[in-house]
């Protein structure tokens, strides 16, 4: 758990600059037959189909099939050379190569969350079954001593 933490920071925003002042040029070229169109940052309204994809550069894309928002069907475009499945791509987006750092902390933030609730249901447990387990020793301490029962051992003494 503590390694998740640490590497939820240790992990690098998607669009955070390059050490280097050099600007990486990113490309992604879809292929439909022998008519291609070629995407070199975030585009609306596209409207194109293609079957593969040919990625250039260090940047990563996401397709969507809804022509002005990220909505509807999506694809990834992690790989240099891809097969598309959407049957039109209506918008593509410069996306993260790699893990969203925020998408790391709300996971291992959700995991310790659940951790806790899961442990105080336990220790609910174990107290309720403790004061249910000495009802029932009291109860027949009590009997013992209605009945005249003259048995009393460590056992009851201690409750």
């Amino acid at each position: 758990m503590f390694w998740l933490i640490i590497s939820a920071f240790l992990v690098s925003p998607a669009f955070s600059q390059d050490q280097s002042d050099e600007v990486t040029t990113c490309s992604l070229t879809l292929v439909n037959g022998e008519s291609t169109y070629t995407i070199t940052k975030t585009e609306i309204n596209v409207n194109v189909v293609a079957t593969s994809a040919i990625k250039q550069g260090s940047c990563c894309y996401t397709l969507y099939t809804d022509k002005t928002r990220k909505r509807g069907d999506e694809q990834s475009i992690t790989e240099q050379t891809t097969d598309i499945w959407l049957e039109r791509i209506g918008s593509a987006y410069v996306d993260s190569c790699s893990v969203n750092s925020g998408e790391v902390l709300l996971y291992t933030m959700l995991g310790v969350g659940v951790l806790v609730i899961l442990l105080a249901v336990l220790g609910l447990v174990k107290a309720f079954s403790t004061v249910q387990h000495r009802r029932k020793e009291r109860h027949r301490f009590n009997n013992m001593l209605i009945n005249g029962s003259c048995e009393l051992t460590e056992k009851f003494v201690r409750a």
